[in-house]
């Protein structure tokens, strides 16, 4: 087993014990407010109140338990826009997001519709990746490099949407690169 399995498994285990820690909490706090305003409401109607109120503020507290601190500590996922590009022509927004979680992954978007999804990566949060997406000048092709710890050169991914292709080849992406980004004659 290597320390990143390790790092791995007990990332895992702390975040379990972390959201548990907040569901215990929470569920103490609100029996004990629930047996307090108990005591304090004699008439039959105050303690229904009461129940009807801490019964909300329960399921409202498991609801907040079950749809943001579960994901967030436990799945661990966390999309973040590192780079938001409009094309030249104005009519295409790429994004591209970073996964964080167990695993980190890159994934990008064109108008809402996901165009690439990387492999994992060992989600170290020391290395900068120096990811990255551009538009040819003529919005027809859509470049990601993403710069890898141990790689001499970065990974390249391309989207070509005359031909509604993808390409991985570096060579492909660098001829398809320098053919699409040549000024357009002006017509005077």
């Amino acid at each position: 087993m290597s320390i990143d399995d390790i790092y791995l498994q007990s990332h895992l285990f702390v975040m379990l014990i972390i959201a548990l820690y907040q569901l215990v909490g929470v569920i103490v706090l609100l029996t004990f407010l629930w047996l307090l305003f108990l005591k304090g409401f004699k008439t039959r109607g105050g303690q229904k109140v009461v129940k009807l109120i801490s019964t909300f503020l329960l399921l409202f507290f498991i609801w907040e338990f079950w749809n943001r601190i579960i994901p967030r500590n436990i799945f661990g996922i966390i999309p973040d826009v590192s780079r938001r590009l409009s094309s030249p022509d104005r009519s295409k927004r790429a994004l591209l997001i970073r996964r964080h979680a167990f695993d980190l992954n890159f994934k990008v978007e064109v108008n809402g519709k996901k165009l690439f999804y990387s492999h994992d990566y060992f989600p170290d949060l020391t290395f900068n990746w120096n990811e990255n997406i551009d538009w040819s000048k003529d919005s027809s092709l859509l470049v990601l490099s993403i710069h890898e710890p141990d790689a001499n050169e970065p990974f390249k991914w391309a989207y070509d949407f005359k031909e509604q292709k993808e390409f991985l080849d570096p060579n492909v992406i660098e001829a398809l690169w320098n053919e699409r980004n040549i000024e357009p004659k002006r017509i005077e």
